[in-house]
């Protein structure tokens, strides 16, 4: 009986763990759909970031999905990619290994293909549940900062420089003798 009770409150861990997971991913993934579309102005200053989070996370989803359509293509080519990709995923983590890793591969695949949709039809339902016509999380972060006027820094480099370190070495050591004093 020990043991049954055991198993009971291990597959109860086992759920509240996996529900908190499946949680922070929704809300991992409705960032990265906030971040590609309600804030791809912002994102466009990175470009790389840009291309990686549209174009290849959320534009491509749709074609990894289409390879899957076909039946017969799936069942040609998926154990195939999940063995090489389970295999690469072995002997490059050689150092680390386990038995767990054989399941990377599935893992990997519920979150290309499962775990997008699902963040952006929460965000959609956040935005719902908002009731108002402005996106929740949109950044409102100009493009261009407002220019400061150098006007005190008009010295040659070096002066300015040294006056600086040694500013702040007197402030570190003042920090020090009061934190020493106290």
């Amino acid at each position: 009986m020990a043991r049954g009770l055991s198993l009971a409150r291990s597959a109860e861990f086992l759920d509240g763990v996996t529900l908190a997971w499946l949680r922070q991913r929704k809300m991992w993934w409705s960032g990265s759909f906030r971040m590609a579309f309600v804030n791809a102005d912002q994102t466009l200053r990175f470009p790389l970031t840009f291309a990686y989070t549209v174009c290849v996370v959320w534009l491509l989803w749709s074609a990894k999905w289409h390879e899957l359509v076909d039946p017969r293509h799936v069942a040609a080519i998926l154990p195939f990619v999940l063995l090489l990709y389970t295999g690469v995923c072995y002997l490059s983590n050689w150092s680390v290994r386990s038995r767990w890793m054989v399941l990377y591969p599935y893992y990997a695949l519920f979150q290309a293909l499962v775990l997008p949709p699902l963040g952006a039809c929460y965000y959609l339902w956040l935005w719902y549940r908002r009731g108002t016509l402005a996106p929740p999380g949109r950044y409102r972060i100009g493009l261009r900062r407002q220019w400061i006027d150098l006007g005190l820094w008009r010295a040659p480099a070096g002066p300015r420089i040294a006056w600086v370190a040694r500013v702040m070495r007197i402030t570190a050591t003042q920090r020090y003798q009061e934190r020493k004093n106290r």
